[in-house]
């Protein structure tokens, strides 16, 4: 059984040029449990107004079947917009994000409708005028996974199955639900499965001048390990642009490709150099693909990314994994554009007070990331959370008898780490590159530490004990 992981604050002598930051920059907004009037498993992106943050449950609402919410980003307001019936005339579970349009929201069920086979709705923003625009029946895709996208006025997805050739499809329909239709079926050689939503290339960045939709699928392609693939607004031109082939470049993508300066960032579930996944861009005028990151699955990284968020302001991406890192329950980390510099910003424990498994990127609002764990929390069922990638975490829940002093910082390479309490188990430090330098078991009160033949620069420092774990940076000059 885990530990209940505790929040502290990490006292250091007022010398120091950096503190580090604790377990509590991680902000537990609200835990879903299982009642009527909650939502349960939340995994699609949040979306927001600046007044609320909106998103869809797989599970939970009054009947069971899921749910679309609001909260506000302190965790006030939380309100149930919607539950889905599992009805032949409501949807049921949801995997993709929802579509904010002025005071609308647009929306897609994995199941539900008249065959099962998922749905398209709509409502307002206070949860009023529930629409089932569209029903699914199979021969026009089933099981919508991702989410939907607009474009001169008119809502584009994916099914990831059904259709003419049973692997998926690619469709349009009006905001009102007219006008319902197939603009490409998959066939498994080019494409089969897509999980994720289109994301919208303009005619400036595309190789032939059109406006563009981008996507990717799990399955299909030659070797069967997914593909990237585009397809023209207007429903022509449909092309693979890249097979994924199971190797070092990653297999198997179960991402909405981002766009960023031009290029689209995106991740593989499985595959590359360790099989936990990569972390990619893509060229959409040469189609052209480079490895960013490999992810290692292991505690000092993570495994199976999920899309990325881009921080366009600092060129700095966001991302979440679903296993690996210290309690192998996913990691937060971030990385700059084209890949230096990974971090991993936060460890998930799948305990009472955390999250666990995230599925789906945060979104950034004024310097804070904001998302969402379908497991972990207080029953198991998930949490909304928010990360404060600046704060030092002292205006949280802070334990002032556990004191952790680093000293000195800035150092030569050598260096003390001293604790009022007893319990530090660990000591690991990596360079900025993400590669690991030092690693032992460290002794109860007091550890002295030489960093032999150092390089100057920021370190990642990690303390851990049974409790807890802590990282911060360490400055060698």
């Amino acid at each position: 059984m885990k530990n209940t992981l505790r929040k502290v604050q990490i006292l250091l002598p007022v010398i120091f040029l950096l503190s580090f930051a604790a377990k509590s920059q991680l902000v537990d907004l609200h835990d879903c449990v299982n009642n009527p009037t909650d939502a349960l498993r939340p995994y699609g992106q949040l979306v927001t107004d600046s007044t609320y943050f909106y998103g869809t449950t797989n599970e939970g609402g009054a009947y069971g079947y899921g749910s679309v919410f609001r909260i506000k980003p302190d965790g006030s307001g939380f309100e149930l917009l919607h539950s889905f019936a599992g009805s032949v005339s409501d949807g049921a579970g949801s995997y993709g994000e929802l579509l904010l349009n002025n005071d609308t929201l647009y929306g897609m069920t994995y199941t539900g409708g008249l065959g099962d086979d998922g749905t398209i709705y709509s409502l307002k923003k206070d949860g009023t005028g529930y629409t089932q625009l569209h029903e699914f029946g199979f021969i026009d895709g089933k099981n919508p996974m991702g989410g939907l996208i607009m474009y001169n006025d008119t809502l584009y997805g994916t099914a990831s199955g059904g259709g003419a050739n049973l692997v998926g499809t690619i469709f349009k329909i009006a905001k009102d639900g007219t006008g319902f239709s197939v603009i490409h079926d998959f066939i498994t050689d080019a494409g089969s499965m897509p999980t994720g939503s289109l994301t919208l290339v303009p005619a400036g960045f595309t190789s032939d001048g059109m406006d563009t939709f981008y996507g990717t699928t799990y399955w299909g392609g030659i070797t069967n390990n997914g593909v990237i693939f585009r397809i023209h607004t207007d429903g022509t031109t449909f092309n693979t642009q890249y097979e994924f082939t199971g190797d070092t470049l990653g297999q198997h993508p179960r991402c909405t490709l981002t766009p960023a300066a031009g290029i689209l960032l995106g991740t593989t579930y499985g595959g590359g150099a360790n099989t936990y996944g990569v972390a990619f861009t893509f060229s959409p005028m040469d189609s052209s693909l480079y490895v960013m990151h490999d992810f290692t699955g292991d505690t000092a990284d993570g495994g199976r990314p999920s899309s990325l968020m881009y921080d366009s302001d600092n060129a700095i991406c966001y991302g979440v994994c679903e296993t690996g890192g210290l309690y192998a329950s996913g990691i937060l980390y971030k990385m700059d554009f084209g890949g230096g510099n990974f971090t991993k910003l936060y460890d998930f424990t799948d305990s009472l007070q955390d999250g666990s498994s995230p599925y789906s990127p945060p979104i950034l609002v004024n310097n804070s990331l904001y998302g969402v764990t379908p497991y972990g929390g207080a029953i198991n069922f998930g949490i909304v959370y928010r990360f404060d990638p600046l704060s030092t975490g002292t205006d949280k829940i802070s334990f002032t008898e556990n004191t952790i002093n680093v000293y000195p910082n800035p150092c030569s390479g050598i260096f003390r780490i001293e604790s009022s309490m007893p319990g530090m188990k660990r000591i690991e430090i990596d360079n900025s590159l993400g590669e690991k330098v030092y690693l032992s078991v460290a002794s109860d009160r007091e550890n002295k530490i030489e960093l032999k033949n150092a390089a100057r620069g920021i370190y990642i420092v990690k303390i851990s004990t049974d409790e807890f774990c802590i990282t911060g940076k360490l400055i060698v000059e």
